[in-house]
């Protein structure tokens, strides 16, 4: 009796093993729709980092007015108005959010799982949402930062604040990747993707900033339009590749040994 039972656990812990396995492999985009993914994923982000960034141009305001008198036709000169810095930060990065976790979230409920328009729809509202929100209010509550404490010339806060922005942007279009691939499994790795994409993305971006002094690279949105194209192009294709790259990772399973 004693070895039936044991037999009969056995073929239970097998039967269970089995079903994690075969749910795990289930959760797991195919190779060839994560190849899909990504090369879709890589040309939309593209194109979209150049929409975000020409929308941003189109609404951003003036950062440096004139202060002081007039005197022989020069001004006493300009200073910086950091509401209209953090302004400015927010609408960029605001735009470039939701347009970003749309259109990854859009692109994992095509090519990932079976294609269905509620899941699309819900994956492209969820991205809108979350990305103009996480792109707006994290550069509202860190830009006033950078700006205060810019006269410390502090190394780190050049990479520490845009390195927030960033990765809530990140955080956004993993979230909606994740609701268009349909699982709960594929949503845990895309957000973990998308903020390490977004981490790398701040560090290469900061490295090639030092060659561009004059862009000012280092504050949380450039003075220069060309370097916030490029900076867009970098945080989306980092973005979109770390997702895609983490998110088609097959989970581990350690069967339990009886």
């Amino acid at each position: 009796m004693n070895a039936s039972n044991a037999e009969d656990e056995g073929r239970e812990q097998l039967i269970a093993t089995d079903a994690k396995i075969a749910s795990v492999s289930a959760a797991t985009p195919s190779p060839a729709a994560n190849g899909k993914a990504l090369i879709v994923g890589i040309f939309v982000a593209v194109a979209g980092a150049w929409i975000a960034a020409n929308l941003a141009d189109r609404f951003r305001i003036i950062e440096n007015v004139e202060q002081g008198t007039k005197l022989r036709g020069l001004f006493g000169g300009t200073r910086l108005v950091i509401g209209n810095a953090a302004q400015n930060a927010a609408v960029a990065y605001a735009l470039l959010g939701a347009i970003l976790s749309l259109i990854l979230g859009v692109t994992a409920g095509c090519f990932l799982g079976r294609f269905s328009i509620p899941r699309v729809l819900a994956a492209g509202l969820a991205g809108v949402v979350l990305g103009a929100s996480f792109g707006a209010a994290s550069s509202y509550a860190l830009t006033p930062i950078y700006f205060h404490r810019m006269g410390t010339a502090d190394v780190t806060l050049s990479l520490l604040i845009p390195l927030g922005i960033w990765t809530a942007v990140g955080a956004a279009s993993g979230v909606a990747f994740g609701v268009g691939s349909g699982s709960r499994d594929v949503l845990v790795r895309s957000l973990v993707g998308g903020i390490t994409g977004a981490a790398l993305g701040t560090l290469l971006f900061d490295i090639s900033g030092a060659f561009l002094p004059l862009a000012r690279t280092e504050r949380p949105l450039s003075e220069e339009a060309g370097t916030r194209l490029a900076a867009n192009i970098v945080l989306c294709l980092c973005v979109a590749s770390g997702i895609v790259v983490v998110a088609s990772q097959k989970t581990r399973v350690t069967a339990n040994k009886a």
